[in-house]
């Protein structure tokens, strides 16, 4: 049976994912390519929030002084707060969903929400899996597919790949989906885990993404294609996506095509394109307070 374990469920305009809460004792929300659980929403500050586990098996939620506050239950939030499962937590624009071990579903988002994602609905939709250690690389990816109205379950980091893929594919027995599997998840030769994976289910269907490498030689093709996996994606970019955007269209297509899961939804990815550069923006810009402090007289250093 696959492990129990608390998660957050984050629910976003495109759809929802699941992102585990079983490595480690805390995870920073918020937009910065450093947090856990990265959030593409300009409203969301770059360091939001803190989800931390206690060790009696307690977990808080912590404001971290962002700029717009978190609220939960509708109530904003002033000091850690014991989470319960179901619990609904507000950053920006963007709303968590806390649930405890072996928790259900719960309640959506309310109706006036800008989410319009159902669990319902969602019970038909493919499911994605992508273990990749690269953690900007998979948030990357999470959001794209999400765009797409996929299901996405995102496994970073430091993990135990041959486990979470057990896990993976006792759900995928009931379920369509695929994993989109690191080329660097064992090293140093993927191929010994590809083999155990295909020996576990002949039918499991695995893209392969590269972390670093913006090009696939033809080369590594070939190679990937005599490993039986169903494609060999590069990395994606990390700026600029606007500007990218007719390649990462062509990958989406290629995953949907594997899916059996339509075609590409251009305004939906068009829109998350868009939110993942206005983010990239916004790290970029120095505060208001830091740009008045540079070029006031009586801060500047002039040689000796």
């Amino acid at each position: 049976m696959p492990r129990n374990f608390p998660q957050l469920v984050v629910y976003t305009n495109g759809g929802h994912y699941v992102a585990p809460l079983d490595q480690g004792t805390a995870w920073t929300l918020g937009r910065g390519k450093d947090c856990q659980v990265v959030l593409s929403d300009r409203w969301v500050s770059r360091r939001h929030a803190l989800v931390q586990r206690l060790e009696n098996g307690d977990y808080y939620l912590i404001d971290l002084g962002s700029r717009n506050g978190c609220t939960l239950n509708n109530s904003k939030i002033t000091v850690p707060t014991l989470l319960k499962t179901g619990d609904r937590i507000a950053l920006g624009k963007t709303f968590v969903e806390f649930r405890a071990a072996q928790a259900q579903t719960t309640i959506p988002p309310q109706a006036d929400s800008p989410i319009d994602t159902l669990p319902d609905a969602a019970k038909i939709r493919p499911v994605v899996l992508i273990i990749q250690e690269y953690t900007n690389q998979s948030h990357l990816w999470r959001d794209l597919l999400v765009s797409q109205d996929i299901n996405v379950i995102v496994e970073s980091g430091k993990i135990n790949v041959r486990q979470v893929l057990q896990d993976f594919m006792v759900m995928v027995q009931s379920h369509p989906g695929i994993v989109m599997l690191d080329t660097r998840a064992e090293l140093p030769d993927v191929s010994h885990l590809l083999r155990w994976c295909y020996q576990q289910s002949p039918q499991l269907r695995i893209i392969l993404i590269d972390s670093h490498d913006r090009i696939v030689s033809a080369e590594k093709r070939n190679w990937a294609r005599q490993q039986r996996v169903l494609g060999c994606l590069p990395a994606l970019p990390e700026d600029n996506f606007t500007v990218y955007s007719a390649e990462i269209e062509q990958m989406m297509k290629q995953i949907l095509r594997v899916l059996a899961w339509g075609p590409v939804r251009r305004e939906k990815l068009a829109t998350t394109l868009l939110d993942l550069q206005m983010a990239v923006i916004a790290d970029d810009t120095p505060s208001q307070w830091l740009g008045e402090f540079v070029v006031s007289p009586g801060n500047v250093q002039h040689p000796s």
